[in-house]
């Protein structure tokens, strides 16, 4: 049970942090068409990069337990040496096609070495990418997550880096994404119920889109995800172009639902609907 609040937990850092959202009753004379089309790639990146997030965790998981299921041809788990030697290495191997219930095609290898036990303050696991692929798409980069132990408010406390990061696609454009986040957990840490937790995120992230368009993203505000809501439920986050546009991305009052104010410049601000994070 403890190693799946950990998951949570990790997860959370690329699972929600980029806000993926879609234009919704607004013109594109309304909000920049360079400000709209990051907005939809950096939605892309969020979601294939949490998806290695999800991934590593889950494997994690289920490797440090020592989980086999029968059910599942692939992927296949591997550790280097002995399981509860450290520092150790798992490999999760997609072979040349891996398909989940959700019709996602994975391929190649998620290569993860890690320190300690994850709950051990200091932990950390490095993932990096070995020729893989997810319904054709290119992904390289490598994910630092460290174990900060107890925040100033006694809360547990994580990193996060995303470095290197390059999604390439079958056309051969590309994508490319840097990010470092902290998460730390701020409600539901004395308890093994899972729909308590609730989560502080800050930092930022950078990149390009296929248009060569650069990005910088700052949480303003930290943001705020509860583990019983899909979405972000309060904080703000700053997205500046190369080309000078720039936006802020409001998340709320804490209420549980897909609405999220953005502001472009000095325009008027619109109301979006907030994607679940993709997997």
């Amino acid at each position: 049970m403890y190693f799946s609040k950990i998951s949570f937990i990790t997860v959370l850092t690329f699972a929600l942090l980029l806000g993926a959202c879609q234009k919704e009753n607004t013109s594109p004379q309304s909000v920049s068409e360079s400000t709209l089309s990051v907005a939809t790639e950096v939605s892309e990146n969020e979601g294939m990069f949490d998806d290695v997030a999800f991934l590593t965790d889950e494997q994690c998981d289920k490797a440090f337990k020592g989980e086999q299921d029968e059910t599942e041809d692939c992927p296949t788990r591997t550790w280097l040496y002995d399981l509860g030697t450290f520092p150790n290495t798992l490999t999760i191997d997609f072979g040349d096609a891996c398909t989940n219930a959700k019709g996602i095609t994975r391929s190649g290898q998620i290569v993860i070495t890690v320190s300690d036990l994850p709950q051990n303050a200091g932990a950390t696991r490095t993932t990096t990418l070995n020729n893989y692929y997810v319904d054709g798409r290119h992904i390289e980069g490598t994910r630092t997550w460290t174990n900060n132990g107890a925040d100033e408010n006694g809360n547990p406390s994580f990193t996060e880096t995303l470095s290197g990061g390059v999604i390439t696609f079958e056309d051969g454009s590309q994508n490319t994404w840097e990010s470092s986040h902290t998460v730390s957990q701020i409600a539901g840490n004395d308890t093994d119920y899972f729909m308590d937790d609730m989560m502080q995120i800050t930092g930022g992230a950078s990149g390009t889109n296929k248009d060569g368009i650069s990005f910088l993203s700052e949480i303003t505000t930290p943001l705020i995800k509860k583990r019983a809501c899909p979405w972000i439920v309060s904080g703000v986050r700053s997205i500046t172009l190369s080309d000078g546009n720039s936006r802020s991305l409001d998340y709320g009052d804490g209420t549980c639902d897909r609405d999220a104010i953005l502001t472009v410049n000095d325009e008027a601000p619109v109301m979006i609907k907030l994607h679940r994070a993709w997997h």
